[in-house]
């Protein structure tokens, strides 16, 4: 099966290097621009041959975003983990989406190593 990640973001630097990382390590990504874009991503039926992975943010996305688009992405995909580029600007919108979005395991998944590489740090992930 393969396996996508959405790198989404308005910064094309950070997200361009985000995605240079994922594809040296044999990761395919998508690049989306807006939360909408998240949404589209998410909502659209996959064939059983492609999954989405988990998805990255810059924090500055979420920011000005309606509570109508926040429970949206909420219930949007709520299989699929979601990470910020840096938890230090973590907007508060960030933890509302992530409430009910399953965990993605840190230290058990390969792609962890990646992500810290990338400069991706830990959020909306499964605390041990």
């Amino acid at each position: 099966m393969k396996e996508v990640i959405i790198v989404a973001g308005k910064n094309k630097l950070e997200a361009a290097w985000l995605r240079h990382c994922l594809r040296d390590e044999g990761y395919d990504s998508i690049l989306c621009e807006t939360v909408e874009e998240i949404i589209e991503e998410l909502s659209t039926p996959r064939s059983c041959e492609v999954s989405v992975l988990l998805a990255v943010l810059e924090p500055t996305i979420l920011k000005n975003i309606s509570d109508d688009v926040i429970n949206r992405l909420s219930k949007c995909g709520p299989e699929v983990p979601f990470f910020l580029f840096e938890k230090e600007n973590s907007p508060e919108e960030f933890e509302r989406i992530c409430a009910n979005r399953e965990k993605f395991d840190w230290e058990e998944n390969p792609l962890a190593k990646t992500l810290e590489g990338a400069g991706v740090e830990v959020g909306c992930v499964e605390n041990n």
